[in-house]
């Protein structure tokens, strides 16, 4: 698929099991960072489409991320970080309005 600038490959895999994430043991097979303006409202998108929320890495400043795992398992994430600037120390969060 491409979108974009953006490409994903998928191929099927013989002897497939499902990943258990966070456990090493059935690992993911991949990883998707999804920037978005809103958490709550992608949130509600992603849950209605079968997504589980599994962690929660917003901050009190309505800044982070989410992560989620897919009907079958695979982790992503939903990331709030627009105006984010990443230092070698850490990220610098923008001033709540």
């Amino acid at each position: 698929m491409q979108f974009g600038e953006v490409e994903l490959a998928f191929i099927q895999v013989d002897d497939y099991r499902a990943p258990q994430w966070p456990d090493g043991e059935h690992p993911k097979q991949f990883h998707l960072d999804f920037e978005v303006d809103e958490i709550e409202s992608e949130q509600r998108r992603v849950l209605d489409l079968g997504a589980t929320l599994q962690q929660d890495f917003i901050g009190p400043n309505g800044y982070g991320w989410r992560v989620y795992t897919d009907p079958i398992g695979h982790p992503f994430c939903l990331c709030r970080n627009k105006g984010v600037i990443w230092t070698d120390q850490g990220p610098i969060w923008p001033k709540r309005d």
